[in-house]
């Protein structure tokens, strides 16, 4: 098994496939990952990344990274728990990230329709006088 380490978070995430560039844990961009790693080198291949960047993890080893990563987990709110639910399952997410608007964001854009809406329909009301 290989694992690359986040800078952020100091958290071991397994190596699954050749496009892990999100952090597990906290979300953050892994700055070692294989694309920005092979950037601009053609000689560069997947098997030269697994040994020079990632840590290989025997058996024996398997349970101190367990341990060490319970350790950095992150105590996180649930938009950051659906946030990372949603990458860990592939998906896209929207608006630069952000998979839906929060509660606050919904009231203010509702808050400001209403007041556009008066507006118009006062001036409507005051032409048709």
């Amino acid at each position: 098994m290989y694992f690359l380490k986040c800078d952020k978070c100091n958290y071991y995430n397994e190596l699954k496939a050749k496009d892990l560039f999100l952090c597990w844990n906290c979300t953050g961009r892994i700055k070692d990952n294989f694309y920005d790693w092979k950037q601009g080198k053609e000689n560069r291949t997947y098997g030269k990344f697994l040994k020079t960047k990632c840590i290989s993890v025997d058996q024996e080893r398997m349970k101190e990274i367990q341990s060490h990563n319970k350790k950095h987990e992150l105590k996180l709110s649930f938009e950051d728990n659906v946030r990372r639910r949603y990458i860990e399952e592939g998906r896209d997410l929207d608006r630069g990230g952000h998979f839906e608007w929060s509660v606050s964001q919904n009231l203010k854009f509702l808050k400001w329709s209403i007041v556009i809406f008066g507006i118009l329909f006062g001036i409507l009301y005051l032409t048709n006088l």
